[in-house]
């Protein structure tokens, strides 16, 4: 069965942003192509051959940073990619982790801008590159950011494909819902 569409997901790494794929890419689930994005061009390209194997589904890396210029680069080569140039974006999640664990008096400036530029210049031109690709195809679906706290990251208590089955119930609500804000917790979290 040919995608129904196709879905962007940076920050894709091996456990969270794999299993979010996973469900995406599946027939029974989301039958969409998947665009990952992450810095490491070694560890994307093992991802996606990982998931090929042991997935159903659409799988194509696209090595890139949360720099303006490579963003944008990086969505055209999508655009353009023959697994992708005649789906429309269904699905745009900006899944990227980079806190830093040191204490605030041995923070650098320079370590705190680029963890900045990643979060907000980086999510910005994400969610811009996203919209352009939904103008251009008379209407898209879903924009998620994520600003998860590294305690409620996906592993031992929450699963990725949960989220996963989430995140695509959310791009399938009816146009008469709309969801500002969604915080996932892990079922077994002490309050």
């Amino acid at each position: 069965m040919s995608p129904r569409g196709f879905a962007i997901i940076i920050g894709a790494g091996p456990t969270s942003g794999a299993g979010i794929a996973r469900v995406l890419a599946s027939p029974d689930h989301g039958n969409l192509a998947v665009a990952l994005l992450a810095r490491n061009p070694d560890n994307l390209s093992s991802l996606c051959s990982d998931l090929r194997k042991t997935s159903k589904g659409v799988f194509q890396p696209f090595p890139t940073d949360t720099g303006a210029d490579n963003l944008r680069r990086t969505f055209k080569e999508i655009a353009e990619h023959d697994d992708f140039k005649d789906l429309k974006l269904k699905l745009a999640i900006y899944h990227v982790k980079h806190s830093s664990k040191k204490p605030f008096l041995e923070e650098t400036a320079e370590a705190f801008t680029d963890s900045m530029q990643t979060y907000t210049t980086g999510a910005f031109v994400f969610a811009q590159e996203a919209l352009k690709l939904f103008y251009a195809q008379n209407g898209g679906q879903t924009l998620l950011s994520e600003t998860w706290r590294a305690d409620t990251r996906t592993g031992k208590k929450m699963a990725a494909e949960e989220v996963g089955k989430t995140y695509l119930w959310l791009s399938q609500q009816p146009s008469s819902l709309w969801v500002h804000e969604l915080d996932l917790r892990p079922a077994q979290e002490a309050f």
